[in-house]
């Protein structure tokens, strides 16, 4: 019997890919509603880390794959994330959080 090669049996190594954000409850929302938003993003391995940005802000505004606040005036804005592996990283698509 044969033996397979190696690297035939190792799982593959990805990079993150179809880094996104998903918003709850939506993105249209009023002050003083709670709103989470979800980084999600496939990869091999699956441990991630995530941070989270606002357009216009420099510094980070948290890690971990969920954002959780509650609306202000302020939180009005373009958010996106980034979502990284030992083999890369990939920002997501920015969203847009409308304060109504």
């Amino acid at each position: 019997m044969s033996s397979l090669p190696t690297d035939f049996l190792s799982c593959p190594k990805v990079s993150p890919k179809e880094t996104h954000i998903t918003v709850d409850p939506s993105d249209s929302v009023s002050v003083g509603t709670n709103v989470t938003l979800t980084c999600k993003s496939k990869a091999s391995p699956n441990e991630m880390n995530y941070t989270w940005y606002k357009h216009g802000q420099e510094k980070k505004l948290d890690f971990g794959e969920q954002l959780t606040f509650t609306v202000d005036r302020r939180s009005g804005g373009c958010y996106f994330c980034t979502a990284e592996n030992i083999h890369g990283t990939q920002k997501s698509e920015g969203i847009q959080l409308t304060v109504g």
